[in-house]
This record gives C-alpha cells, sequence and structure tokens, in this order.
C-alpha cells in the first residue's frame, strides 16, 4: 500500500512539473506572439518559397555573392554603376539589402585538414607542420574578429505575380553586367528561416529550426525598448541611420559603414519620388551655387564649385529628360553588443568614422521600435531619415563588396590586406575560372618574394605534394635541411647524375596519348621515337656543330645500341618499367660503338661521317661533359623535398653546358610528371607536384632554356603539376624577341600572380609581359607604396585579394627565416 502512495504522489509531482512547464511554455510563447505583433512583419513562409507579410505584400529573399570592384580600373568601376543604376529603374521595384554578420566556416578546411594529418603519421617533419596548421585553425574558429559579411536582398511586392515579373528582371540585369552579381534565390523554408533567425538575433538549432513553429524559432522572448536602444534578448541593439550627409563624400564611404562589424546593415530602396519637386529644390539650389561660385575668390573653392555645377547641370538635363529617376533611400544600422559598454564603443568608432566625411549619424531616440519596424521586412517609408537620390547616386553606393577566400582545402597563407580575415588558398583548387595550378611570384629584392615561396612550398610538402627547387643562388638551403631535404649539384658528379640515354615518357600536347599510357595502349605511339626525339635536341645543343647527316647516322647508331640492351620502337610502356636505371646504356657504350663501327669498312662517306662522331662524342670521354652526362642515372627521388643546385652551373658562364644540362634536367622531370600521373591512376591517388624556378629572369641569356620551360609550364597542368616561378627583375625578361616571347608565354600560363611592390621600370616590363592581367590605376597604387610581405594576389580577371602574407614561427623556422633573422639582428 505504502509504494502505491508513493506512487500516486509521485505522478501527482510529476504532473506539477509538467503543468508549470506547459504553463511556462505557454507564457513564453504568448510574449513571442505578443512581440511578434510588433516587431515582425512576416506572416508565414509558403512552400514555394515566398514570404507572406502581414501588410498584405509579399516578398523573395535571394543570397548575393559578393562583387569586389575596388581593384578594378575606374573605367570598368564607372561602367559597373552605370549598368547597376538600370536596377532601380525597374518599374515598381521595392528592394530591401542586407548585411549580416557571419562566422567563417572552416568546416571544410578542419576535416581535410584532419584527413592530411592522418596520412602523414608517418612522417615527423610533415606532422609538425600539420600540428601547427591545427593549432592556427583552433584559433581562428574561436577568435571574436572572425565575422564576414553576409548579403541578402528582400523584393517585396503587393501580388505574387508581380513579384515574380520583377524578380526576373533583377536577375536578368545583374547577370548581365560587366561583373556580374551572382544572385541565389532562397526556396528553402529551412533556409529562410535561418535567415530570419539571423535578422532577429536567434540562434536556434537546426532540429529547432526543422521541427518548431515559425514564430516558436525566430521570435525574441523578450522586446524591451528604451529611449536610446532595444533590450532583445541577450542582446543591446541600438538603431542607427544617417540623417544627412554631405554633397561630397569619399569614394567607398556607404561600403564602410555598411560592413562594419558587429552591425547588422540594411538599404531600403522604394518608392519612385516626385522629379518635379526635385527640380525645383535643385533650380533653388543651382542659383545659390551659381552665387558662391561669383563671389568667391579661393581658386580651390572655384574649382570645387564648377565640379558641383556641371554635376548638378548634369542631373538636371537627366531627370528633365526622364533618363534618371529619384527613388527614396534609406540606410539603417543595428548596432548589437552583449553589454552597454560595448554597444557604447561600437557607436563611438562609427561616429568617428563618419564625422571624417561630415556625415550626421543619428541614434533614433524615442523610435528605437519605430526603426526596427522599418529595419524589418517591409515597405514602410522611416519619416526624416528616407532621403530621394537619384539611381546613378544609389548604385555608386554599392556595397555588397567584402568577400573573404577560403579555398576548402587551402592552408593558411596570410591576412586579407582589407578586412583582415585570415586567407586560406590552394593552388589545386580547380573551378571553372581557375583552370591550371601555375603561379608567378614578381616583386623587387626586399618585397618578401622568396619568404612567400618558401611559405607556399613548406605548406605543400606538408600536404604531401612533392617539391622540386631550381635553386639558382641557393636560397633555399636551409628550408631543404630543416626538412629533411636532399640536395643534388648539376655542376658535380656528387650529388646525383642524370643519364640522357635513359627512356624516359614525355608529355603529350594532346590528352589522348595521356588516355593510352595510362590504358597501356601506348604500343603504337612508341617511348623509343619520343625519346630520339629529345636526343636529337640533346645532342645538337651539346655539339653545336652536328649537321643533319651525322646526326641522321648518329640516330641509326642508338637505334642499334638501344637494340643490343633489348630497347625497340615496339617496346611498351609496361616493358620499359621493368627496367632499372643501371639496365639502360650510357654514353660509354654509345663511344665504344662507333669505335667498332669504325673498325669496318663501311665505305668512305660513312667512315668519314663516323670519324666526325667519334670526334664529338669523345667530349664525354673526359672533363665537365664527363662528370656531367657519362653514366647511369644516380638521382634519388623518393625524398618529398630536391632542390636541384644550379649556381656553380651557371656561374660557369658555358652557354652549351648550361643549355644542355637544363635540358637534361627539365626533361627528366617531365618524365616525372608522366610517371607520376600514371602511378597516381593506378593507386587510386592524388600525389601533386610542384616545380619551383626562383629567379627566372637568370635564363634570359638561353634561350633554348626558356623555350623548355615555357613547354612545361603550358604541359604541367595535366599531370597534377603546378609550375612556379619568380622573379626580381622583369625588365631582364623584356630583351630580345625571342626573349619575350617565350616569357610571355610562360607570364600568361599562369593561373595566379603574386605581385609585390615593382620599380617603375618594372611596371612598365610587366606590362608587356602580364598582356592578359593588366594592372589598374588602383592596383599600381598600391604596389608602390607596399611594403615586405604585401602583394596583389589576382585569382582570375575578377577575383583579386590584396593579402599579407603571414608565417608562424615554427613556420620560418622551417623555412630557414628565423635564423635569418636572428642574423640580421
Amino acid at each position: 500500500m505504502k509504494v502505491i502512495k508513493n506512487l500516486k504522489k509521485l505522478r501527482i509531482k510529476s504532473d506539477k512539473e509538467l503543468m508549470i512547464k506547459d504553463y511556462e511554455k505557454k507564457k513564453i510563447m504568448n510574449k513571442k506572439i505578443g512581440n511578434s505583433k510588433t516587431f515582425t512583419n512576416v506572416k508565414s513562409i509558403l512552400s514555394n518559397g515566398i514570404i507572406e507579410l502581414k501588410s498584405g505584400e509579399y516578398a523573395y529573399l535571394f543570397h548575393v555573392q559578393a562583387v569586389d570592384i575596388s581593384l578594378s580600373s575606374s573605367l570598368e568601376q564607372n561602367s559597373f554603376y552605370y549598368q547597376l543604376r538600370q536596377l532601380y529603374l525597374i518599374k515598381g521595384l521595392n528592394l530591401k539589402q542586407y548585411k549580416l554578420d557571419k562566422d567563417l566556416n572552416f568546416n571544410n578546411i578542419e576535416e581535410n585538414l584532419n584527413y592530411t594529418y592522418l596520412k602523414a603519421l608517418n612522417n615527423a617533419e610533415q606532422l609538425s607542420l600539420l600540428e601547427e596548421q591545427k593549432k592556427l585553425l583552433d584559433f581562428f574558429k574561436h577568435s571574436k574578429d572572425r565575422k564576414s559579411s553576409t548579403y541578402y536582398w528582400v523584393i517585396i511586392s503587393d501580388s505574387v505575380d508581380k513579384l515574380k515579373e520583377i524578380a526576373i528582371d533583377v536577375e536578368q540585369i545583374c547577370s548581365s553586367l560587366n561583373n556580374p552579381i551572382y544572385l541565389t534565390l532562397i526556396k528553402n523554408q529551412l533556409e529562410i528561416k535561418q535567415f530570419l533567425q539571423d535578422l532577429y538575433f536567434q540562434d536556434c538549432n537546426l532540429s529547432q529550426l526543422v521541427y518548431n513553429d515559425l514564430y516558436d524559432t525566430i521570435i525574441p522572448r523578450t522586446v524591451e525598448e528604451t529611449p536610446n536602444y532595444l533590450k532583445i534578448d541577450d542582446y543591446y541593439v541600438q538603431m542607427v541611420s544617417i540623417k544627412r550627409m554631405a554633397s561630397k563624400v569619399y569614394k567607398d564611404f556607404i561600403d564602410g559603414i555598411f560592413n562594419t562589424p558587429n552591425i547588422k546593415s540594411s538599404i531600403s530602396i522604394y518608392d519612385n519620388f516626385d522629379t518635379s519637386k526635385f527640380i525645383n529644390t535643385l533650380d533653388y539650389n543651382y542659383r545659390s551655387l551659381k552665387t558662391d561660385r561669383n563671389n568667391s575668390k579661393k581658386l580651390s573653392d572655384v574649382t570645387e564649385l564648377d565640379e558641383q555645377d556641371e554635376a548638378m547641370q548634369l542631373l538636371m538635363s537627366e531627370l528633365k529628360t526622364g533618363n534618371e529617376k529619384l527613388k527614396m533611400f534609406t540606410l539603417n544600422l543595428a548596432l548589437y553588443a552583449k553589454d552597454e559598454k560595448s554597444l557604447n564603443e561600437i557607436y563611438k568608432n562609427l561616429k568617428a568614422y563618419c564625422s571624417t566625411s561630415s556625415v550626421d549619424l543619428d541614434i533614433c531616440r524615442f523610435r528605437q521600435l519605430e526603426a526596427w519596424q522599418n529595419f524589418d521586412l517591409t515597405t514602410m517609408s522611416f519619416k526624416d531619415y528616407s532621403k530621394p537620390q537619384p539611381t546613378l547616386t544609389i548604385s555608386a553606393s554599392f556595397s555588397n563588396s567584402r568577400s573573404y577566400f577560403l579555398d576548402p582545402k587551402g592552408y593558411y597563407l596570410g591576412y586579407d590586406y582589407t578586412s583582415g580575415l585570415p586567407v586560406y588558398y590552394d593552388c589545386f583548387h580547380k573551378t571553372s575560372s581557375r583552370k591550371n595550378y601555375n603561379i608567378a611570384v614578381v616583386g623587387t629584392s626586399g618585397s618578401g618574394k622568396s619568404f612567400t615561396i618558401k611559405k607556399m612550398l613548406l605548406n605543400e610538402y606538408a600536404r604531401g605534394s612533392k617539391i622540386f627547387i631550381l635553386d639558382a643562388e641557393k636560397e633555399y638551403g636551409d628550408l631543404v635541411k630543416s626538412n629533411g631535404g636532399h640536395f643534388i649539384n648539376l655542376y658535380s658528379r656528387t650529388g646525383g647524375m642524370i643519364n640522357p640515354l635513359q627512356l624516359r615518357l614525355l608529355p603529350s600536347e594532346d590528352e589522348e596519348n595521356i588516355s593510352e599510357i595510362l590504358d597501356n595502349r601506348f604500343n603504337f605511339d612508341s617511348p623509343l621515337a619520343k625519346h630520339l626525339g629529345y636526343l636529337e635536341t640533346f645532342f645538337h645543343t651539346a655539339f653545336e656543330s652536328l649537321s643533319e647527316k651525322e646526326w641522321i647516322l648518329l640516330s641509326k647508331l642508338l637505334e642499334t645500341l638501344y637494340q643490343r640492351f633489348g630497347i625497340t620502337r615496339n617496346s611498351t610502356v609496361e616493358d620499359l618499367e621493368k627496367f632499372s636505371n643501371n639496365d639502360y646504356p650510357i654514353l660509354t657504350d654509345l663511344i665504344n660503338l662507333i669505335k667498332e663501327y669504325l673498325s669496318k669498312d663501311l665505305g668512305e662517306e660513312r667512315n668519314i661521317l663516323l670519324k666526325q662522331l667519334d670526334i664529338l662524342v669523345s667530349k664525354f670521354e673526359s672533363g665537365p661533359d664527363y662528370l656531367l652526362f657519362n653514366g647511369h642515372t644516380t638521382i634519388d627521388l623518393d625524398n618529398d623535398i630536391i632542390c636541384f643546385d644550379l649556381q656553380e652551373l651557371l656561374f660557369s658562364k658555358n652557354a652549351r653546358l648550361i643549355s644542355t644540362q637544363m635540358l637534361s634536367l627539365l626533361t627528366y622531370l617531365s618524365s616525372v610528371l608522366v610517371a607520376n600521373k600514371i602511378k597516381n591512376e593506378r593507386l587510386n591517388k592524388e600525389q601533386r607536384m610542384i616545380i619551383a624556378v626562383d629567379e627566372i629572369h637568370l635564363y634570359n641569356e638561353y634561350i633554348e632554356v626558356l623555350t623548355l620551360l615555357s613547354q612545361l609550364c603550358r604541359r604541367v597542368r595535366k599531370y597534377l603539376g603546378s609550375f612556379l616561378f619568380a622573379t626580381q627583375s622583369v625588365q631582364d625578361l623584356v630583351g630580345s624577341n625571342d626573349v619575350i616571347k617565350y616569357s610571355r608565354a610562360i607570364f600568361n600560363n599562369c593561373q595566379y600572380q603574386f605581385i609585390g611592390h615593382l620599380t617603375e621600370d618594372d611596371f612598365k616590363a610587366y606590362k608587356d609581359l602580364f598582356q592578359n592581367h593588366p594592372l589598374t590605376d588602383t592596383q599600381v597604387k598600391f604596389l608602390s607604396s607596399s611594403t615586405i610581405g604585401q602583394f596583389l594576389l589576382n585569382i582570375d580577371d575578377k577575383n583579386r585579394l590584396l593579402v599579407c602574407i603571414d608565417a608562424t614561427d615554427l613556420e620560418q623556422k622551417k623555412m630557414g627565416e628565423l635564423k635569418q633573422k636572428k642574423v640580421e639582428s
């Protein structure tokens, strides 16, 4: 009995708790319903994505991709604004432009970093770098200053049919701009809820948004109004608007206000204004302007008044002819913080910013709720704060411009000069506008060029890429040593040798041959035939006096030599894969074969040719030719960082040896690229390769080398490879017509350009070389005053960044830069 009584008591107690909970829920819901009457104009979200408003109107929600035109030329910007004004001339357009703050999403970067970390468990050097990247990523994820601007447009109309018509017009105009604005119509109810909860200072999880009522998720529990701010749940929100703006403010001023962090921004554009009234006002202001002009004695004042005179006359003419319209324009700001002190600090900073351009920023005192209601999805005009503006003025205040750069598989490169947000970059990220992986780094001495290259190479090494460095000035010694890399001196036999007679899988100009390699159908395109083509270039470079007849005989001798080693024109890729380095003939074998044929009587003409060939190839029996070319390949490619030391070779000034050795090296690297692609396909993996050539201007004396570099730059993308080159002397690459031809081919085959500080002469040379990527006046201005580590990064024609290259202490140590700084200090 006692047990039953106790159970009854428990039931009564639990029932009371449930009743209290239900009561509290109803109480909260009643508050939310009460708040919704004055706080929001949203009534419901229909299944087709149309938002039904309490005012009897309907709305579409668009997500807007940022368009940064700040680095475009003045001509491009003016063209963009003039085209954009057509948007605001759409009849019946009621448009709200919102900026909300969103935390940067590092999820894809983190997922890829964790995956890369697991793959590198057996490599201590890579692990230490990846652990550093993980710490850095964790810092950014929890940093307060990691918010970015996210843009939305809301179109409102009094009927669904009109709404659809206007939406089509808006999308067509935006897509046809010279810098297109990409709009995405949001029809998914969940995504619309997410936008509304962000707008209304709510933070519901996904399950709440999916299963709960609209008002239960997006409406605050408490909304309190004070004369100076609103208390919306845990947030202090201050509604601010611009009451008066000077006739002339500096460029991008509105953009600076609109994109301030911890401020939700709204621009309202609606209602055609009665032009006749405005013209009368303009006429009166014009007469006043004329009076001021006639009475002014200062030249600077006269010049400014003349500019205003011209602008006012043009505006009046446009309005009278009907080419220009006036729209009511309002800029409302919702400053928000968790406490009053922080809120006041945000307002204080914003006020200081506005004071620089004679702009009156007004706290909507005693009208905070009214200001919020005008901030919401509505066509209500905010009296005293709405001003008539010409459509061209409105388009020139376009502020959906702040973007961030986070490649989903990128590494931390540095931070954006404009926003201070981290930049995560991956040269192997491929899109419709990013078609190859090649990189050019250009900058004068002291611009941070080498630092930038080392930073990129180090992070690519950490990600498992295979790095080949052609080091002309021994700049990369510490980087290679710090990461356990391998040195090869190409003017010495000790570091390793490349056997020119060892057959290589050479890149093809078309993709079909690559498929044939991978499908093991390469029998019809003999590797030997291709390699003999390479050897023709090799011997013509090594023997400047080699005649056509001599080469024909030499090629036949080479085929005979290869037959003795089991290689014929019918040998396939699979056959060659069974060969080791020591299974191939070397130049001593060729010399012996020529001597063998000399001992036979093959006719007078043949004997003369053989004697001449014997004299030529005897170069490989001694001296530097023997040291560099006569032997089996001994280069060890097992390491992931291989540095070819070219300093002694280039210092020799022996053009023949330099060209021949570089031919041998670059052809060998080309074959490594092909072999790597075959390996990747067979093992279903993606090891990337980077060939880095620093101080490329040092090769301008060797046309054969520039030719090979331009071919490599063009072909490398087919083999999951990146060609990275740098120069501190662009003007050295615009010498003869041949130098310009091949230099331009290299530069224009680079997807990415990192451009640091340049001299005036380098600017001129850059203009000649980068014909496909010309610099604008704005970019030139930045570069002429940029400091060490600041670069203009051109991603594609529409995507440019001002980036400050940054590296952690560990990275700098691994790059050899920390040690160098200590020595300098």
